[in-house]
């Protein structure tokens, strides 16, 4: 119950400051920003934000089970997490222009599907693996992050590209700062969703952060801008 206690009030805390330093310089700022769809362009970098640390953090968890100490996990995870979320970038960043606004909503719902997959099947996976040779068992927790995230490393760069050619480059700082407040804001929440309701939950939020992603950047990047 401290615990709990601890992290609703560490939850309030973030939010507060979050709500000082990022959301109410940009209600005040609001018209640098304002635009055709801008509230989507901004709620699609949150659900970024959040869905990432979501999963990234369930994924630690979970697989703290088949590699035996967390701190196992939380190398392993976090290494071959922003090593393919890296390599995601890089690709992505190269996507044809005309193939960009086409290809990211469906790789944004690769994502989603892939994550209903893991919350689903992931659980039985480790099982299934608790009695291998550690090798094996880390070979396996590597690749069960590295192949998400190295989806999850593209929406980011290629919407900050797609803002770029449609001449919204000045939202380019907005949206990296609601970023990062949705960063913070899950990893704090993500901790108190599971103690709740368990880590299948928090991999569903996370799931669903990304179809929202997926819907919001169709909203406002559905079309090419137009060639120089």
């Amino acid at each position: 119950l401290e615990a709990t206690r601890m992290l609703i009030q560490l939850l309030v805390a973030v939010s507060l400051l979050l709500a000082l330093t990022i959301f109410a310089p940009l209600y005040f700022r609001a018209g640098a920003v304002r635009g055709a769809n801008w509230p989507a362009v901004l709620g699609y970098f949150a659900c970024l934000g959040l869905g990432y640390i979501m999963i990234e953090i369930g994924l630690i968890q979970r697989l703290i089970l088949l590699l035996g100490k967390p701190v196992y996990s939380l190398a392993l995870s976090l290494s071959a997490m922003l090593f393919a979320s890296g390599a995601g970038s890089y690709v992505g960043d190269r996507l044809e222009r005309e193939r960009l606004y086409r290809q990211l909503p469906r790789i944004i719902g690769a994502v989603a599907l892939l994550l209903v997959v893991y919350a689903l099947f992931l659980p039985d996976l480790i099982q299934a693996l608790l009695g291998a040779p550690f090798a094996l068992r880390a070979a396996a927790a590597v690749t069960v992050v590295a192949v998400p995230a190295f989806l999850m490393g593209m929406p980011f760069p290629c919407a900050i590209r797609a803002l770029g050619e449609k001449d919204r480059g000045e939202m380019i700082p907005w949206v990296w700062a609601i970023n990062g407040a949705m960063s913070v804001l899950a990893s704090v929440g993500s901790i108190i969703l599971a103690i709740q309701f368990g880590y299948t939950v928090v991999f569903l939020v996370g799931t669903a952060c990304y179809l929202g992603a997926s819907v919001l950047f169709r909203v406002w990047a559905a079309r090419p801008a137009p060639a120089a």
